[in-house]
């Protein structure tokens, strides 16, 4: 219900609240994972979730996601060092990015090629206005006064 999610998110922002379930259960499926039992079955469940919170909403969820268990996969490999937990780790590491990224491409892709067409791709000159140079000023004024008159 919208009103709820309004009444808990009062200050705005509604779209982080999409995100917001789906951590505990990437959360849940790692440590499942990680305890061995059919982990590519949960590697799999981890990308499909995590491909569902790009849909879900801004990626900002995402991003802290992502930084969550890259911290869960270090821990790990802290905790249990070995060079079999490593190289499990670096393999279902994989599968999870492949799927996340392999699932949520055809909403990634668009906006990665609109963005090549956006305003975002220029530099920092070129984008603010501090790119005038003063002595041209005057010549830009006087540019701008001749296409007003010759549109009035």
């Amino acid at each position: 219900n919208d009103f709820i999610l309004v009444r808990i998110f009062y200050w705005g922002w509604i779209v982080f609240a999409y995100e917001y379930p789906f951590l505990p259960f990437i959360l849940l499926f790692t440590f499942m994972m990680f305890k061995k039992k059919n982990p590519f079955f949960y590697a799999l469940i981890v990308g499909l979730l995590l491909a569902l919170m790009i849909f879900a909403g801004s990626g900002i969820i995402f991003l802290y996601a992502t930084l969550i268990l890259g911290f869960l996969f270090f821990f790990q490999l802290v905790f249990k060092p070995s060079k079999q937990q490593f190289f499990f780790l670096v393999l279902f590491g994989i599968i999870i990015v492949l799927v996340t990224f392999g699932l949520a491409a055809f909403k990634i892709m668009p906006v990665r090629e609109y963005l090549a067409m956006s305003a975002r791709n220029l530099s920092y000159q070129e984008s603010s206005s501090r790119s005038l140079v003063v002595p041209m000023v005057f010549t830009d004024i006087v540019n701008m006064m001749g296409v007003i008159a010759f549109l009035v």
